[in-house]
């Protein structure tokens, strides 16, 4: 029976040296075939590695696992079609690269595109920033403030914003139950993902209690009431509403009947939909037989009467003020902060320098924050002899539309 060489495929004369694989093929190779020559064989044969020497093919499956079972199948179907084996294997990674080439072109090209989306997409980001950063509001107060004074989300606001949206308390009748118990119980019962209710405030209460609020309050209080009403006393809050301060009517108007005069003698402002409560009635500061009075009321009541201005009270006509203020520290004057987190140096109320206003002995008004505003916009007509309590205060009026807007949605 004639042999072949397993690399080369041509029969292997009886003249000719070659030499056996022990392992897996057991195929027989020309001395040149494998890199190998007369001197080489009988080396190998001297030190008895002659047989247990094993080509190349064979010393991969030896080493690699799926390599070697993927070979020793090359193996069975080489002998099948009388093909060498080292043959066939370079047909099949001819194979493999002819198909896989354009794949890997493709995945080249993917990647280079991903990489210039990251990069752009990284350079989008820091303009994003830059912006956020630099944005400042075109009127003379913007122009004036700081960065820290325009865009810092101070507590007032942002709290007066929470308080404006519709909320809900759930308190355990069990005063001894803990908060991790109600909010198991809240999450189990009312299952806020399944219902859809997209509960975007949480508060922890004492005694066990929770506070909540979303975009659905009615649906929460319902599914709440159905599912917890037996260990749970659940109650909805009102939410903050704007409030307006009406001056100049006299002391004849009965408290009882003014809520009565302000709503039928005012329909361009009231209307059936109104809701109006009345806070409190005292007397102006001016002369004490004038009287004003402070009242909450809708927001859209609310918009509609500071547009107007005045209103009609029996036979007085009234003007109409808003009654929402801005806090201002009482340590560095400025609005929207209180003492306790102030960072600021100290500044008098009345005079502007660096001390309390009990110790001040000044015989000049002087605001500090409108002389701060005026030095940062160069503007010399910006009035500055008055007092930082002052309400007509430049500065405190921009502070209070400011919050209007943040609060309430009225433009500056």
């Amino acid at each position: 029976m004639a042999i072949k060489c397993g690399k080369c495929n041509p029969t292997i004369s009886r003249y000719e040296a070659y030499i056996a694989c022990t392992r897996s093929c057991h195929s027989n190779y020309h001395l040149t075939c494998v890199g190998l020559d007369d001197e080489s064989l009988d080396k190998l044969q001297q030190d008895g590695k002659l047989s247990s020497w094993s080509c190349s093919f064979c010393e991969i499956s030896k080493t690699s696992m799926p390599l070697g079972a993927a070979y020793q199948s090359a193996i069975l179907f080489s002998q099948n079609v009388n093909l060498p084996v080292a043959e066939f294997m370079r047909l099949i990674e001819d194979v493999i690269k002819t198909h896989t080439k354009p794949l890997a072109d493709q995945i080249g090209e993917l990647t280079t595109e991903i990489q210039i989306l990251s990069k752009e997409n990284s350079q989008l980001r820091t303009e994003v920033i830059k912006l956020q950063k630099n944005l400042q509001p075109r009127d003379l107060l913007g122009k004036g403030l700081s960065q820290d004074e325009i865009n810092a989300k101070t507590s007032y606001p942002h709290t007066l914003v929470k308080n404006s949206q519709s909320t809900i308390i759930i308190k355990p009748k069990d005063k001894n139950q803990s908060m991790s118990k109600t909010k198991a119980d809240i999450i189990t019962s009312v299952n806020p993902l399944a219902s859809s209710l997209n509960i975007g405030k949480v508060k922890n209460l004492k005694d066990g209690g929770v506070l909540l609020g979303c975009d659905n309050i009615g649906k929460l209080k319902e599914i709440a009431k159905d599912k917890l009403s037996n260990d749970y006393d659940i109650q909805a809050t009102k939410p903050l509403r704007p409030k307006i301060r009406i001056s100049g009517f006299s002391e004849n108007i009965q408290e009882d009947n003014l809520l009565t005069y302000l709503k039928n003698q005012n329909e361009f402002i009231f209307d059936e939909s109104s809701e109006c409560k009345l806070l409190k009635i005292y007397p102006t500061k001016k002369n004490v037989k004038i009287f004003q009075a402070l009242i909450e009321l809708d927001l859209s009541s609310y918009k509609k009467a500071l547009s107007i201005g005045h209103c009609l009270i029996g036979l007085d006509p009234c003007s109409i003020f808003c009654a929402l203020e801005a806090p201002r520290c009482f340590n560095c004057n400025g609005y929207n902060h209180s003492s306790k987190s102030c960072k600021s140096k100290i500044s008098c109320p009345r005079c502007g320098e660096e001390h309390r206003v009990k110790d001040c002995n000044a015989n000049k008004l002087c605001c500090v924050n409108c002389v701060n505003l005026k030095s940062k916009t160069n503007q010399e007509d910006i009035n500055t002899e008055h007092a930082a309590w002052d309400n007509n205060c430049y500065v405190y009026q921009y502070t209070v539309d400011k919050l209007k807007h943040d609060v309430f949605g009225i433009g500056i």
